[in-house]
């Protein structure tokens, strides 16, 4: 998703570029071409691993920025072409892409949560069941216990490989906002070693660029809808500022209550 996101930006700024020239150079051409086959092969890969469900393969859907796209990489008389669209236009065309695939994303993330309280949900429930049998079905619900253990752990290290690996800043925080986790992007971004940023709240990056009323609207809309999505300004820790767009998330857990945020 992070590489369809980046192939997708470029992608605008580039047509953009030529929307303001009027032209486009063979290199630009070349370039574009590259990225149009590298989104349909990222957007394949992710349909041959997710089910049938409309919000995934909204993404293999051609719209009318993938048409003009491709006409203007097949049109022998470019200029032509890029008077049938405007930079405003084009521009608002491909974020809608980029929106529709932070959408996506956040479906993935759910199913991933979603399915994690079910197989902890199935567990409890059998070991539940093989406590009560007999000695024998003791043992095997010992057995079960300890797979289920060893699968649990599987997961975990498989969740630590992705934060570890991913290129974006991750900040997991208990309900009451202290950080409880960060991974490897976090410290070359922020400048604080995990061992500095744990137990403390997010407002260590606080640039002062944003006044009172900004955070409140954000936690209010945090609060009513689970989600917070735009750009901040934060300071790492030498005190260079940076500006960074931020998704935030609450996780709740099957009673509704908030237990994270990310």
């Amino acid at each position: 998703m992070n590489r369809l996101r980046e192939s997708v930006g470029k992608e605008r700024e580039l047509v953009s570029v030529a929307l303001v020239n009027r032209s486009l150079t063979e290199d630009q051409l070349r370039q574009l071409t590259n990225l149009a086959g590298q989104q349909q092969t990222l957007i394949t890969g992710l349909l041959s691993q997710t089910d049938a469900s409309n919000i995934y393969h909204k993404l293999k859907t051609k719209t009318s920025a993938e048409g003009f796209r491709n006409q203007l990489i097949s049109a022998p008389d470019k200029p032509a072409v890029l008077l049938d669209m405007s930079p405003g236009d084009w521009f608002s065309l491909r974020t809608e892409r980029l929106d529709q695939i932070s959408e996506v994303e956040n479906r993935l993330s759910q199913d991933v949560l979603d399915a994690t309280h079910t197989l902890l949900d199935d567990a409890r429930q059998d070991l539940w069941r093989y406590l009560t049998v007999s000695s024998l079905m003791l043992l095997a619900g010992a057995i079960l216990t300890f797979l289920l253990f060893r699968q649990i752990q599987s997961g975990l290290l498989l969740t630590h490989a992705v934060l570890k690996h991913t290129h974006d800043r991750i900040t997991l925080t208990d309900a009451r906002a202290r950080i409880i986790e960060v991974n490897n992007a976090f410290e070359r971004v922020s400048g604080y070693q995990r061992s500095e940023a744990l137990g403390r709240n997010p407002s260590i990056l606080n640039s002062g660029h944003q006044d009172n009323s900004f955070y409140r609207e954000l936690w209010e809309s945090l609060q009513a809808h689970d989600k917070w999505q735009g750009e901040i300004w934060n300071r790492r820790k030498n005190g260079e500022l940076f500006a960074e767009l931020t998704t935030i998330n609450a996780v709740r857990d099957k009673h509704g209550v908030v237990r994270n945020y990310v």
